[in-house]
C-alpha cells in the first residue's frame, strides 16, 4: 500500500529538517522530542532563531519538557546555540569516510606471510591477541586483526588495548573486537591518544552506572541503551553527584513505592531546570515543595470548614424565620 501526502508540497509552506543527521537520531528520540522538534522546525521556516518560549506559545507545552527535548537535539546535532552555526558535524574527525568491516581487503595465505615477514610486529600481535582470547585463531580471524594493523593503520597498542577492554566485558571473539574497533575508529578514536582517553572516560561512566546500578538494584545485567543514556543525561548533562541522584531515588520509591529509572528522571529534571547543583539544593527544594502542598491543604480544609459553618448558619436561620412566620 503506497501513500502521499493529500496536499501537494509547497516549499513557502513545508517543514524543513536535516535528513542527513535526523534519521539517525530519531530511534533514540522520544514522542515528546519528536512533537518539540516539529514545532521548532515550524518556526524555524519563519525566523532564523527561537527560544523555548516560542516553542511554548505555539504548543502550550511544559516549558521543562521543551528545554529537555531542545537540549536532546542539541546533544544530537541536529541544533546549537543561535550564533554557532558551524555547519553540520561529520562524526568522523578530519572529514575520513566512514569504514564499514565489509570494506576490508581478504589476504591471501601468501600476503599474510609476506606482512609477517616485513614486519615483525604483526606476528608478535597476533600471538599477544591469542593469549587474551586463550585460544589459536583461524586463517580468517587472522586476517581480520590483521586488516585492523595493515588496514585501519591502528597501532599494536592499540589493538591490544581493544581487545582487553572487550575481555573485561566477557567478550573475547574476532568479530566482536573487529565491530568495536571498527566503530572507534568511525566515532573519531582513532589514535593511541584518543583512545586512552576514551577507555579512561568509559570506566569512569562504568564505576557511577555500578552504582547507580546498586543504588536502583539493576543487579549485573547490561544496561539497556535507554538506561545508558537516562544514566548518561543525569551524570554528564545534569552534572549531578551520586549523593542527588540517590535522593532523588528515595523520593521515587516514597512516591511509587518501587524504583523507576524514568520517574526519578522526571525528578531530576526538574531539578536540573531549578538549577539545583548540591544535596542541600535538592532537599531545600523539596522542603518548599511539601510546605507549599501542605498550605494548599490546610487552605481547603480551612475553605471547607467555612463552608460548612455558612450553610448551616444558613439552615439555621431558615428555620428560625420558619418558626416566626407560623407564630
Amino acid at each position: 500500500m503506497n501513500f502521499e501526502f493529500k496536499n501537494k508540497l509547497n516549499i513557502d509552506d513545508a517543514i524543513i529538517l536535516p535528513k542527513s543527521i535526523l534519521l539517525d537520531k530519531l530511534k533514540n528520540a522520544s514522542a515528546s522530542e519528536i512533537k518539540i522538534l516539529l514545532y521548532a522546525a515550524s518556526i524555524a521556516s519563519e525566523k532564523q532563531s527561537f527560544s523555548e518560549t516560542d516553542i511554548q506559545n505555539i504548543s502550550g507545552l511544559d516549558l521543562t519538557e521543551i528545554i529537555i527535548a531542545l537540549q536532546f537535539w542539541r546533544g544530537a546535532e541536529v541544533l546549537c546555540l543561535a550564533g554557532d552555526n558551524t555547519g553540520t558535524a561529520s562524526t568522523i574527525t578530519d572529514s575520513k569516510k566512514a569504514l564499514q568491516k565489509n570494506d576490508t581487503p581478504t589476504y591471501t595465505g601468501e600476503e599474510i606471510s609476506r606482512l609477517f615477514e616485513n614486519n615483525k610486529e604483526i606476528p608478535m600481535l597476533i600471538d599477544e591477541c591469542q593469549k587474551i582470547a586463550g585460544k589459536i585463531f583461524n586463517p580468517h580471524e587472522i586476517n581480520k586483526i590483521v586488516s585492523l594493523y595493515d588496514y585501519l593503520g591502528l597501532s599494536c597498542e592499540y589493538i591490544l588495548s581493544v581487545y582487553n577492554y572487550c575481555k573485561n566485558k566477557n567478550k573475547t571473539t574476532v568479530h566482536y573486537i573487529e565491530k568495536t574497533a571498527f566503530n572507534l575508529y568511525n566515532e573519531g578514536v582513532d589514535t593511541d591518544e584518543k583512545l586512552i582517553e576514551y577507555l579512561k572516560y568509559k570506566e569512569q561512566f562504568e564505576s557511577v552506572a555500578g552504582n547507580i546500578r546498586r543504588i536502583f538494584g539493576l543487579g549485573n545485567r547490561s544496561l539497556t541503551k535507554k538506561e545508558e543514556d537516562i544514566i548518561k543525561k543525569w551524570t554528564e548533562d545534569f552534572k549531578f553527584g551520586l549523593d542527588v541522584i540517590e535522593y532523588a531515588y528515595e523520593l521515587t520509591v516514597n512516591a511509587t513505592n518501587k524504583p523507576s529509572l524514568p520517574y526519578a528522571s522526571k525528578i531530576l529534571e526538574n531539578w536540573f531546570v531549578k538549577n539545583v547543583k548540591t544535596l542541600e539544593d535538592a532537599k531545600a527544594l523539596d522542603f518548599d515543595y511539601k510546605k507549599s502542598k501542605q498550605t494548599e491543604n490546610t487552605s481547603k480544609e480551612s475553605s471547607f470548614d467555612s463552608d460548612e459553618f455558612f450553610a448551616a448558619a444558613l439552615k439555621k436561620s431558615y428555620e428560625n424565620l420558619g418558626k416566626n412566620t407560623q407564630s
